[in-house]
């Protein structure tokens, strides 16, 4: 359980310097591997468009105390122009990275507010 807003970070280093600039940010992969145990330590919370609740990403996030939300569908993680696609009921939502984003779990139900 847990709220945690920061801006949106979508690689290592980017989450790295947002931390180091006094921003801890919402850390957003495909799925997490054992390169981004350094950017998820400094993340304010963590969200995965793949994986489940035994995956490597959800473990570590839970042994680290921080809100986390994994296998969210209907997310595209663009790295090459650095924004996040949200397909909704109303067409599609781009956030870019470093606009202010909000990971809330209550339980086992995870939601991912843009712009918060």
């Amino acid at each position: 359980m847990g709220r945690a807003s920061g801006p949106l970070a979508l690689s290592a280093e980017a989450a790295s310097a947002f931390a180091a600039s006094g921003a801890p940010p919402i850390f957003v992969r495909a799925e997490m591997d054992a390169d981004d145990m350094p950017a998820l330590r400094v993340s304010a919370g963590v969200v995965t468009t793949l994986g489940g609740i035994t995956g490597d990403g959800a473990v570590a996030a839970r042994v680290l105390g921080k809100p986390c939300i994994v296998g969210v569908p209907g997310v595209i993680i663009r790295r090459d122009s650095r924004v996040l696609v949200v397909a909704g009921t109303d067409g599609e939502t781009v956030v870019r990275e470093g606009d202010i984003v909000a990971v809330v779990v209550e339980g086992a139900r995870g939601e991912l507010h843009l712009g918060a």
